[in-house]
């Protein structure tokens, strides 16, 4: 292995979140992407009850999926726990 095109490189930061990127709306799973797509009055209706009852489902589906190798994969996935919590918004609004 050639080590030498790694001799200038002096650490490595990781961003775990909050840190260099943070979320616009200050929600990492209710982007202002997904509120533009559902109906406003529709989530400003739920209680934060019946808000955390909807995603549960898409949560679980990404419990149970969570191993991606592809930035492809991960849009996949987030397709669907998208999917399956708009069901439940549906449903509301």
């Amino acid at each position: 292995m050639n080590t030498q095109k790694y001799e200038h490189i002096r650490g490595i930061f990781f961003d775990l979140g909050w840190t260099l990127e943070i979320p616009a709306n200050g929600d990492w799973m209710l982007t202002d992407r997904f509120r533009s797509e559902c109906s406003a009055d529709g989530l400003a209706s739920l209680t934060k009850e019946e808000l955390n009852g909807a995603l549960a489902d898409g949560f679980t589906y990404l419990q149970k999926n969570h191993k991606m190798n592809t930035a492809e994969e991960e849009y996949a996935q987030f397709t669907v726990f998208m999917n399956v919590s708009a069901g439940s918004f549906r449903s509301w609004g």
